[in-house]
C-alpha cells in the first residue's frame, strides 16, 4: 500500500471475552497515501482465529465502515 516500515501503536482493544484484559494490540503502519490506513491488529495469547460474534464484531464493522475500498 505504499506505507513506510514504521508503526505507531494505537490503543489496545478488548475483544476477546476469554482472555482477560485489553489482549489486541493495535499497530498503525506511518507514511501511507493519503486515504490509505493499514492497521494490523494482534490477539495477543489467543487463538489463529477469534471468534466474530461478541465483542469483536462491532469495533471490526467501526473500522470497515470508516475505511471503504475505492
Amino acid at each position: 500500500m505504499g506505507c513506510g516500515p514504521t508503526t505507531t501503536a494505537g490503543p489496545a482493544l478488548e475483544l476477546e471475552a476469554a482472555l482477560p484484559g485489553a489482549e489486541t494490540a493495535v499497530s498503525n503502519a506511518d507514511g501511507g497515501p493519503a486515504g490509505v490506513d493499514v492497521t494490523l491488529w494482534t490477539n495477543q495469547g489467543g487463538g489463529h482465529s477469534p471468534q466474530l460474534a461478541g465483542k469483536l464484531a462491532a469495533p471490526l464493522w467501526r473500522w470497515l465502515d470508516a475505511h471503504p475500498r475505492r
